[in-house]
């Protein structure tokens, strides 16, 4: 009979949770993710806008996005916290930015684009799909991007203050 065995390391955790909010108004059904270098989870609210999660202490960045109204809203965030935080997540209109990602002219499947805002320093990571294009819903402000598909890399900043595309 054969047996595994499984080593399973637990780290100090908090409890994050809040409300999504955009207008004034609470927001069902929004996506929340929250990652840091040891997690990367997602939930959704519920019917009354309330999220709640337990991830490792430490700096986390936030994303929560939604649409309402027929218009995609967002947040992205970073934050600290050594204990469990009651944290609202106030949206604002998001900027669509999509782009395709090559090399020598053929596109790259799998890359992972990292947008890290230059304010706040939290990140998001967006893959790019089979045909090599991505797609992230960001608030207004400076990003810098580093894309890479493990053998090579795209650096530098990206002004995002209306939708747009870059290849």
């Amino acid at each position: 009979e054969e047996s595994l065995s499984l080593d399973i390391v637990l780290y100090d955790s908090m409890r994050l949770s809040g409300t999504v909010i955009y207008n004034g108004q609470v927001v069902a059904n929004a996506l929340v993710g929250i990652s840091s270098d040891l997690i990367d989870t997602w939930v959704r609210t519920d019917s009354r806008g309330r999220y709640s999660v337990i991830v490792p202490q430490g700096d986390v960045s936030i994303y929560a996005t939604a649409t309402v109204g027929g218009k995609e809203v967002v947040l992205l965030k970073e934050a600290t916290a050594t204990d469990s935080a009651v944290m609202d997540l106030v949206l604002e209109d998001g900027l669509v930015l999509s782009g395709l990602v090559q090399y020598s002219g053929n596109a790259i499947s799998g890359a992972e684009v990292v947008l890290q805002d230059r304010d706040g320093g939290a990140k998001l990571t967006a893959v790019a799909n089979s045909e090599g294009r991505f797609r992230a819903v960001l608030p207004s402000g400076l990003y810098f991007a580093y894309v890479t598909d493990g053998n090579h890399a795209f650096w530098g900043d990206v002004d995002i203050e209306s939708s747009a595309s870059i290849t």
